[in-house]
């Protein structure tokens, strides 16, 4: 009877086993991929509606500081100095939305602040816009220092490529001016004979084509 008994209890125990494999296996684990972003439509609402706002910016943030102040010793506002308004809004802004504007009235304002809120995106971006802005004097000087801290002559090209292109109806022009100061035989033979000897805005002028062949 015993006998009899256990094995009425293994068997039992298997189907238990296979019904809770099934189950496992009919479980839907749905993410919605939208819902990131309606958090922060939402969250930025809220902002904009002053609502359930728990803190003021005024105008430096010590975020790292703030985050070890005991919750009743916490103010509802935080003096930031050296940053204006407009460029405070620009970057929680940011911090809502994920987007930002970057204009030549604003880039130098910009980049302290993204340095001291340590907003690294931000940061990257502006150092690109930034450059872009240079003047081809300035430009010129900074390619042509000697303790420029680039990986590579590779990396001087491209920058210049893109300075030029970003403006380049007006900028077409001083193409040859610059790229004389480039260092075009450090430049890997790889990426001066498949990327620099091959790019037409280069190629089709008549001074920057004697730089590539000097360096070849």
């Amino acid at each position: 009877m015993s006998g009899n008994l256990s094995a009425s209890s293994s068997i039992e125990q298997d189907n238990g086993i296979v019904d809770e494999k099934e189950n496992v296996r009919h479980i839907l684990q749905y993410e919605c991929s939208a819902y990131n972003h309606h958090i922060i439509t939402g969250l930025s609402q809220l902002r904009d509606d002053i609502l359930l706002c728990d803190l003021v910016l005024v105008a430096k943030v010590f975020l790292k500081k703030y985050d070890t102040v005991p919750h009743t010793q916490m103010r509802e506002e935080i003096e930031i100095v050296d940053m204006d308004a407009s460029t405070l809004d620009a970057l929680v802004t940011f911090c809502y939305t994920g987007r930002i504007k970057i204009s030549e009235s604003n880039v130098r304002c910009l980049l302290p602040a993204a340095c001291l809120l340590q907003m690294n995106e931000v940061k990257d971006v502006v150092h690109s816009e930034e450059f872009q802005q240079l003047s081809v004097d300035r430009l010129v000087e900074v390619i042509s220092c000697e303790k420029l801290n680039v990986r590579s002559e590779n990396q001087v090209f491209t920058a210049v490529l893109e300075w030029v292109k970003f403006d380049l109806a007006a900028r077409k022009q001083f193409l040859p001016r610059i790229l004389e100061h480039v260092r075009l035989s450090f430049c890997h033979p790889t990426f001066l004979a498949d990327t620099i000897s091959k790019d037409e805005l280069v190629m089709t002028d008549v001074a920057c084509r004697d730089f590539v062949d000097e360096a070849r």
